[in-house]
């Protein structure tokens, strides 16, 4: 979540916050207190990096007559540095719309334990986009990842026949080596001679998070294995700041790293792929309970403003799932009531209503929007015209384990409430806990940014829950919800706060291997992640590389990442909407019992062959599916030969059809089981100008049925 807790003791900052709520909130006209958000208010720093909407031709102008340093500009959205001193005066500006800004994000991997393996996204039933023959690898496209714990010497990241890195860009905003560099945090490093220097992020000693989510979805996979969906791409990375590797920043300068730098950081992205001349897709594995969820959030207008033909972004839905921490009061109940379990010492509630209520805690702690007994601060919501959102703290001095429990309710039958709990060690009872019966649920839980407008949303699917690791160990990892391809159940859910469909759609992420940081590995030897979750070590140029396994919607995105690069490929001036499109009109219903789209699933798990036929003109070829047969391998190795290969023994009798790219059949086989030897069947098929085929399957059998797109030599 991206809140950062100032490091006061208890009582002072609740003092401080009481304060801050009765004496100087009521003096700020009410404007000036609609147009912060409020982590901005509640924040104690001397200085910040924020958004402001300004207007006018001189905006720049009046905003350093403030003290504000001007970093970056989209439109009449101005990321900036300010003095918290200066926040009241430039809100009370009538340019001045909104200033804004949120602290430090988590990362969006599963929460209820450390994970398993499966061989990265081309294993994964469905998604299994292109074999190795297939000409789409993501070649001449530019592949962004903004991750934390990033290791460039892994050799899944170089290019397999060259000694060169393929990351021509990095910037680390951790960075200490800051002489001369233009960038407000870190530096950057390019070319060839900077990116073999540097070696790694300054964080890649105690986090490999960036490594494996690269290697997801950009790895060529050294020696043959767990190569990533895209491994031919170009690479550029954004090493940022996140609660799991704050440490390492200066505390004085902690609230420097918000919302705003990671905006900065798509654009870094996006700027080194056109300086290229490349499209781009830029993938996002973190985020944080948002509580302003909009389409004129701040953050979400600069990131709509950065993409467009060739600019992608997609974000990890989150794992919030796991738990209700949702309850929603309709119009014309007069009450909803439940338990509030919290470990929280501060814990946070947000509040959407669109008429007057009552909201009492623990029998004493009554809130209406005319009185607040904790701090709490109010301002409207900008996604649902008319309803006010109430954001809540308190302190809970009870903190226990087992968490403390307490009774909560939400009154006013004119009223539609919702309630949202949005710190991470609060929650609601579900049906089971306690034999207490609740109203809560655990949907509307997408963090920020994924939940904005334009961006797509990645929930995860789950297929593998055990693996063999380094040491001969089989680690199970299995749970409800997490089997055949179904949604993992931690794996956030819609809709978004303004009543959107999300997640758009679904990919394999949990018990999926990858690359991970060897200086993480040198650092910490006998880790529970490495020891436990390294599937195999590797021994190149004198240090000890790893394939681990992880899961999340971490580990969705940038699946979906990748096969959005090798649709870039085919048409690099895809825009966010007609990727959408792709996705809407090609994805795969894991759970058949479920009509599409919904808040669970978005569209479905992502489908690369189905998208790639799409964009090649096969979409409306009759007899084409926009499935691949995902039990079946097909191969042109030599001229005028296709070899089959299925993962089961053949049942039922098949039918091979191949066409061209412009819907002309080539020629069809009719194939008894028994041909079939050890599972495999070489076919002869005639020379034709084109390279690049649509071969249909058709079958009774399950899993064999399915088009694909083979190279030929």
């Amino acid at each position: 979540m991206k809140h950062h807790t100032p490091h006061t003791p208890k009582k002072i900052k609740s003092l401080l916050c009481t304060l801050i709520c009765c004496f100087l909130l009521p003096m700020l006209c009410l404007a000036q207190r609609h147009k912060i958000s409020p982590w901005l208010l509640t924040n104690h720093s001397k200085q910040v990096t924020a958004f402001v909407c300004a207007e006018g031709n001189d905006a720049p102008a009046l905003l350093r007559k403030h003290g504000c340093r001007i970093i970056s500009r989209q439109g009449d959205i101005y990321v900036i540095e300010l003095e918290r001193r200066q926040m009241m005066a430039l809100a009370a500006e009538e340019r001045v719309k909104r200033i804004e800004a949120q602290g430090l994000s988590h990362l969006a991997m599963d929460t209820t334990a450390i994970i398993v393996n499966a061989t990265a996204a081309q294993q994964a039933s469905a998604l299994a986009s292109c074999s190795a023959g297939i000409p789409f690898t993501g070649k001449g496209v530019v592949v962004g990842l903004m991750d934390i714990g990033f290791d460039l010497t892994h050799p899944t990241f170089w290019h397999p026949t060259a000694d060169t890195c393929r990351v021509f860009a990095l910037w680390d905003m951790l960075s200490t080596d800051t002489l001369e560099s233009s960038l407000p945090v870190g530096r950057d490093y390019r070319g060839r001679h900077e990116i073999n220097a540097v070696k790694h992020t300054r964080d890649a000693y105690i986090v490999s998070h960036g490594t494996h989510t690269a290697g997801i979805a950009t790895g060529n996979g050294f020696q043959g294995e767990y190569a990533g969906i895209a491994p031919e791409c170009d690479i550029c990375l954004v090493g940022n700041a996140v609660m799991e590797n704050s440490q390492l920043i200066e505390e004085q300068l902690l609230e420097r790293y918000t919302t705003a730098l990671d905006a900065l950081g798509f654009q870094y992205i996006f700027e080194r792929a056109a300086e290229r001349g490349l499209p781009c897709v830029a993938s996002l594995s973190e985020g944080y309970h948002c509580t302003m969820n909009s389409t004129d959030s701040l953050y979400a207008e600069y990131l709509k403003k950065l993409t467009g033909p060739g600019r992608i972004i997609v974000v990890a839905a989150g794992n919030e799932a796991l738990y209700n921490r949702h309850i929603a009061k309709p119009q014309g109940e007069p009450y909803v009531s439940t338990q509030l379990m919290t470990i929280d010492y501060n814990p946070m509630l947000m509040i959407q209503a669109s008429k007057p209520f009552t909201l009492t805690i623990n029998d004493t702690l009554v809130l209406t929007p005319q009185r607040f007994a904790a701090p709490t601060h109010r301002y409207p919501n900008a996604c649902a015209p008319g309803d006010s959102l109430y954001i809540v703290e308190w302190s809970n001095y009870s903190n226990t384990t087992p968490p403390s429990t307490m009774p909560i309710s939400i009154e006013g039958k004119d009223a539609e409430v919702h309630l949202y709990c949005l710190s991470r060690g609060t929650r609601f009872p579900s049906l089971k806990d306690d034999g207490i019966e609740s109203p809560a649920d655990n949907a509307r839980c997408l963090l920020a940014p994924a939940c904005f407008p334009g961006i797509i949303a990645v929930g995860a699917t789950s297929y593998r829950n055990t693996f063999r690791n380094h040491q001969g160990e089989t680690m199970d990892y299995s749970s409800s919800g997490d089997n055949n391809g179904k949604r993992s159940f931690p794996s956030s859910k819609g809709p978004s706060l303004d009543g959107r469909l999300k997640p758009e759609v679904m990919a394999p992420g949990h018990c999926v291997v990858s690359s991970y940081s060897s200086y993480y590995l040198e650092n910490n030897p006998d880790a529970y992640d490495t020891g436990k979750c390294d599937v195999k070590r590797f021994e190149h140029n004198g240090r000890t590389y790893s394939w681990n396994s992880n899961s999340g919607t971490s580990m969705a995105a940038p699946v979906v990442a990748g096969v959005i690069a090798l649709w870039l490929q085919a048409n690099p001036k895809l825009t966010p909407e007609e990727v959408m499109q792709l996705i809407a009109e090609t994805s795969t219903p894991p759970d058949d019992a479920l009509t599409y789209p919904n808040n669970e699933y978005g569209y479905g798990e992502i489908n690369a062959v189905g998208g790639l036929l799409q964009l090649l003109g096969t979409g409306g070829v009759e007899n084409l599916s926009a499935l691949p047969a995902t039990h079946m391998q097909i191969k042109a190795e030599a001229p005028g030969t296709l070899t089959l290969h299925t993962s089961t023994p053949i049942t039922h009798p098949i039918t091979v059809n191949i066409y061209t790219l412009n819907g002309q059949k080539v020629c069809q086989h009719s194939l008894a089981p028994h041909r079939f030897t050890n599972n495999s069947i070489s076919l002869s098929i005639p020379n034709i100008s084109q390279k690049l085929v649509a071969i249909h399957i058709d079958s009774q059998q399950q899993g064999i049925r399915g088009t694909t797109l083979v190279a030929i030599p």
